[in-house]
């Protein structure tokens, strides 16, 4: 259960991430050159839609994968998932790490982390996902 929640963590950070970037970029920045009064407002819009879509896309994601990470019983997890639960947990790590060094020194400072993190992120959930495509496709490994 834990690795499963792992999982749909990861995929849940990945989600808000990509989509906030999406938004920042491409919704609240050209606004803010052509009604930089409005700016706060549609930066607003733009989180509560962000969140709405994170959730939305998580559920899907637990419907469609309801059996990712999760082995039969008396089976111990491959050297595939086992990687792929190591990376996250790194991950989940350097997102903490970066959150920490945003409050002490700005923006500028946690970028770093945050982007290893966000590819870390990245490759366990394909990794995870391979994993379980692969318990899927040979139930007898």
């Amino acid at each position: 259960m834990l690795a499963r929640i792992n999982v749909f963590i990861a995929v849940g950070v990945l989600v808000l991430t990509a989509l906030f970037v999406a938004g920042r970029y491409l919704v609240v920045l050209p606004v803010s050159w052509f009604a930089p009064s409005l700016a706060p407002y549609v930066a607003g819009a733009v989180v509560l839609a962000v969140l709405m879509l994170t959730v939305d896309k998580l559920s899907v994601f637990q419907s469609r994968f309801e059996a990712l990470a999760i082995a039969a019983a008396g089976r111990r997890p491959g050297p595939l998932g086992v990687a792929a639960h190591a990376a996250i947990g790194v991950s989940h790590l350097l997102l903490g790490y970066a959150g920490w060094q945003l409050l002490q020194h700005g923006p500028g400072a946690s970028l770093p982390p945050f982007v290893l993190g966000a590819w870390l992120y990245a490759g366990g959930v394909v990794a995870a996902l391979t994993d379980w495509r692969r318990r899927a496709l040979d139930p007898a490994r």
